[in-house]
């Protein structure tokens, strides 16, 4: 494994552990106080967000769809993402 992928690897799994940190604050604050429909809308633009930032922080585009790097960053993306929402969770932080 070259530099570049451990640096993508790493990258990927900071950014979803910060997602899961914006997600977990996020859903908190819109649990109590808004519409659902709007909840939706602001998961989803905050999502079209977050894409868009690993997109120009990654240089991802030199990949195929099917290239393993790209396959194991967006795996360790959403497993970091769902391990820190599960962890915030489960000790009730909010």
């Amino acid at each position: 494994m070259n530099k570049q992928s451990v640096i993508i690897l790493a990258l990927m799994a900071f950014l979803g552990s910060i997602a899961g940190l914006f997600y977990h604050q996020m859903f908190n604050l819109l649990d109590s106080e808004m519409h659902i429909l709007i909840s939706i809308i602001l998961f989803i633009g905050g999502l079209m967000l977050l894409n868009l930032l690993i997109n120009k922080i990654m240089p991802l585009e030199d990949y195929p769809i099917t290239h393993p790097i790209r396959i194991v960053g967006y795996l360790l993306f959403i497993l970091f993402l769902l391990s820190t929402v599960t962890a915030l969770s489960s000790l009730g932080g909010g």
